[in-house]
């Protein structure tokens, strides 16, 4: 891989899921390694919910998951509603503002903003989370590695928080599964579970 380069996957217009491994490249501002490993994982992670999209079998999007509270269509949502949530809170704290209000309560608003959002097309969640990651990758390119061991809230630096939202693609991916088990037969999909069980 060209220094300073990466892939990042668009869902593919006739139905073939995409493939990190043949992506086409496009430029990425310069980052210091442990944040470029963050923005490299987003991409592949981002890479496999695209892919999940597309192999959703027909009336999928309906069923329900994460513990039966949403739909497969609302765990799309909130995954982009959350990394739009994630920029906007990175770009406060770099601008020297507290990231979030104080006494935020993330389940009341996933509650709220999730359940708005039965409506909402998967295409469009899809956009939302490409545009964000977008905007994060800008931001990973003034995180220096003194940074991330500084606080981003009270008790958790900035480090481990953006390593969190690296890993939400993963955690809601299995939602998916769980409720679509057809996509166990997909190779890309092989080829992802088989890297979780390396890594973990």
């Amino acid at each position: 891989r060209c220094a300073g380069v990466s892939a990042d996957i668009a869902v593919h217009p006739r139905g073939r899921p995409p493939d990190p491994s043949h992506a086409p490249l496009m430029p990425l501002p310069q980052m210091v390694p442990a944040v470029r490993a963050i923005a490299d994982r987003l991409m592949w992670e981002g890479a496999i919910i695209s892919a999940f999209a597309e192999l959703l079998p027909e009336g999928a999007t309906e069923r329900p998951a994460g513990g039966g509270d949403w739909t497969v269509v609302q765990v799309f949502a909130h995954l982009a509603i959350n990394e739009r949530l994630h920029a906007g809170n990175l770009e406060r704290y770099l601008r020297g503002e507290v990231p979030r209000p104080p006494g935020f309560d993330i389940n009341q608003w996933n509650a709220e903003t999730v359940g708005a959002a039965r409506e909402t097309p998967v295409s469009e969640s899809l956009d939302i989370l490409a545009q964000e990651r977008a905007r994060l990758y800008t931001m990973f390119s003034t995180i220096d590695d003194r940074m991330l061991e500084r606080d981003f809230v009270p008790g958790r630096a900035l480090g481990a928080a953006l390593s969190a939202w690296a890993g939400h693609y993963a955690e809601h991916a299995f939602d998916i599964i769980e409720v679509v088990p057809e996509l166990h037969l997909a190779p890309i999909i092989v080829r992802w579970l088989a890297r979780l069980d390396l890594e973990a």
